[in-house]
């Protein structure tokens, strides 16, 4: 048998991994799980391992080439093995990007869009759904099937791609991506913006609404998560002085030409400077600024459960409620970001000594479980969700009843022999 395919036993699992090649080895894989009644871990994508039956891994690192590229049509085809860090620097070359903020460019592109991890830049630029335009997977019955196609109008057939995008790898394996490009921007910058009050902040959103301006990013931090944040990447390792009483701030990203981006700099300070009590603005330079990327990057890492969490949730709700969500929890020592634009905020409590930048917390602690009834709260007129990404104490996403049997029978549907993950609402 080849040694890919190698049929692990319990006493084997620690290296029993699937290694394949090519799609059709990937769907050998998968027959060849169910008929060992194993479920495979992904090694490249949301990793996943079984309690009470076998398991096995199973890795795209041999799966890492470009498959097409034609770069007059905005559009790249690449398996699923090929990493973020690579596909950035292939596009690079031809003054493109995929505009997606990612944590680690060792990430590949099949975990990337399994995951649907977004950052910052989703205000402006959107979210892997609005990129991949074609895939190629093998589903928990080991059948290879596509969906969309290597051209950006295409319409044929069921829309597969949104659905696999964000499945966290539940529903099948990702084989082959397609994704749409746009061009690089010549410039980026970022500033920042500092208020004293929530009533100020959310003033200054609704302005920005109005705004000739066209931000690329626009995110909203409360001062524990500025603390966290801003130094590293932006004022030179501390808030200056001048915003000590700043408890809420505003960063703003721009893209464009030197002279486009001068502009909407301007025009956010005309429009913002009744309203922030203090500002910051990047500087302008003739080569393209990483501050716009680095913060971004900083910011998608806050996003990921990691060893320094106490507990992490993500909120999405409407947009006209984020001060109030807001208001809620900012009385504790809790670190409060996200796309106030776009009613998408994350609440991260970090353990004792573990945040870089030292914040002096008022309250003896939050637990999760306050937190979680608390935001819940804000949307239990089944407008939004709550999903719990890291916690000793409570898991699991607020949904309806109604979306948990759609989930629910998707995995049935596609992954019946409980392949890639167990079923449950």
């Amino acid at each position: 048998m080849n040694q890919a395919f190698r049929r692990p036993t319990i006493s084997d699992t620690s290296e029993a991994q699937y290694r394949p090649t090519s799609t059709v080895e990937v769907a050998q894989a998968v027959q060849s799980a169910i008929q060992a009644n194993q479920q495979l871990s992904f090694s490249d994508a949301p990793n996943f391992k079984a309690t009470n039956r076998q398991y096995a891994q199973i890795t795209l690192s041999n799966m890492n080439q470009v498959v097409d590229y034609p770069a007059r049509d905005m559009t790249i085809t690449v398996q699923s093995g090929l990493t973020v860090g690579e596909l950035h620097n292939i596009l690079s070359s031809e003054q493109q990007q995929l505009p997606i903020d990612w944590k680690d460019p060792q990430q590949t592109v099949g975990s990337l869009v399994a995951s649907d991890v977004f950052g910052p830049r989703r205000f402006g630029h959107g979210t892997l759904r609005d990129y991949v335009i074609g895939i190629e997977a093998v589903d928990g019955h080991g059948r290879i099937f596509q969906a969309g196609g290597r051209v950006v109008k295409n319409v044929a057939g069921y829309d597969l791609c949104r659905l696999m995008t964000g499945s966290a790898g539940q529903l099948a394996i990702l084989t082959q991506v397609t994704l749409k490009l746009k061009p690089a921007a010549d410039q980026q910058r970022i500033a920042i913006f500092g208020f004293t009050r929530l009533a100020d902040l959310e003033s200054s959103l609704e302005r920005l609404n109005l705004s000739a301006a066209c931000p690329v990013l626009l995110e909203m931090l409360n001062r524990s998560a500025a603390s966290a944040i801003l130094p590293d990447v932006a004022l030179k390792k501390q808030i200056p002085p001048q915003a000590a009483d700043c408890n809420f701030f505003l960063v703003c990203g721009v893209e464009g030409t030197a002279s486009v981006c001068d502009w909407q700099i301007e025009t956010l300070q005309d429009e913002l400077q009744h309203r922030a009590a203090w500002k910051w603005t990047e500087t302008a330079t003739v080569e393209r600024s990483k501050l716009s990327d680095d913060f971004c990057r900083r910011i998608v890492q806050l996003q990921q459960p990691d060893h320094k969490a106490e507990w992490l949730v993500r909120l999405t709700t409407l947009p006209s409620r984020v001060v109030s969500s807001v208001s809620m929890l900012e009385r504790h020592a809790c670190l409060i970001f996200g796309r106030a634009a776009n009613g998408i905020l994350f609440f991260r409590r970090e353990l004792v000594g573990s945040q870089q930048t030292p914040i002096e917390h008022t309250d003896p602690g939050l637990p999760a479980v306050t937190a979680v009834s608390t935001l819940r709260a804000v949307v239990e007129d089944d407008i939004g969700s709550v999903n719990v990404l890291k916690s000793s104490e409570v898991c699991g996403a607020t949904l309806t009843a109604s979306c948990r049997r759609l989930t629910t029978s998707l995995c049935q549907l596609f992954d019946p022999h409980q392949v890639f993950s167990s079923h449950s609402g």
